[in-house]
């Protein structure tokens, strides 16, 4: 039976409030003026991608070492972007549940996402009650050496499969591994940057791939 490998975050999860917090909190707890509204970050974040690119635009004009708080935002962010507080900010995309339902018994749904601590992932989906769904589970780590979702599945898909996310990261491992990769809109990454490494059918949602399968 094929395969549909499907992203957490950015996919399934909107995780905008979590991203927005996570940095809000930490320079209205360094500076004295407030951060930007969620619109403007979002804008931020699809256009200048990386954190170190936005700080350095949103306090271009402020007298503090970039680079220093830069390092503390990077160790603070590795500490708390998967806290549970922070995990409780995200919220499902569409109706996952009804999804599944659609997809029978046609494909096999395989949930392969990237996060640091697997534990606080597993509870996450309890939380939001959607565990039950998919009939395999996995958590890679993050690394700039590999794809580390191409790493998990290479040995493992068959040219039935088919592969969605957000990412430049997913985009890739379909395109490596030949398997038809749909993009979703709904994540951190448009598709003109995340299609850089590789080839994807446009969605909007998650929930438009049944026109596909």
């Amino acid at each position: 039976m094929p395969v549909l490998y499907m992203d957490l975050d950015g996919t399934i999860l909107d995780v905008w409030q979590r991203y927005y917090c996570l940095m809000k909190d930490f320079f209205e707890s360094k500076l004295d003026n407030p951060f930007p509204e969620l619109q403007q970050y979002q804008q931020l974040k699809m256009t200048l991608i990386e954190d170190a690119t936005i700080i350095h635009h949103l306090y271009q004009n402020r007298n503090f070492s970039k680079n220093d708080v830069l390092s503390e935002f990077r160790l603070y962010k590795q500490g708390a972007l998967e806290s549970e507080r922070m995990l409780r900010k995200d919220t499902l995309i569409g109706q996952l549940h009804q999804f599944k339902a659609q997809l029978k018994s046609e494909y096999k749904l395989h949930l392969l996402s990237i996060r640091r601590n697997k534990n606080l992932a597993m509870q996450q989906l309890q939380y939001l009650n959607i565990m039950e769904l998919f009939d395999q589970i996995d958590f890679v780590l993050p690394t700039r050496e590999y794809n580390p979702k191409w790493f998990a599945i290479k040995n493992k898909v068959s040219r039935d499969d088919c592969i969605i996310g957000d990412s430049e990261i997913d985009i890739a491992c379909g395109t490596m591994l030949g398997l038809r990769t749909f993009h979703v809109s709904t994540g951190l990454r448009s598709y003109e940057y995340a299609a850089q490494l590789g080839q994807a059918i446009r969605l909007n949602n998650y929930s438009e791939v049944h026109a596909y399968l």
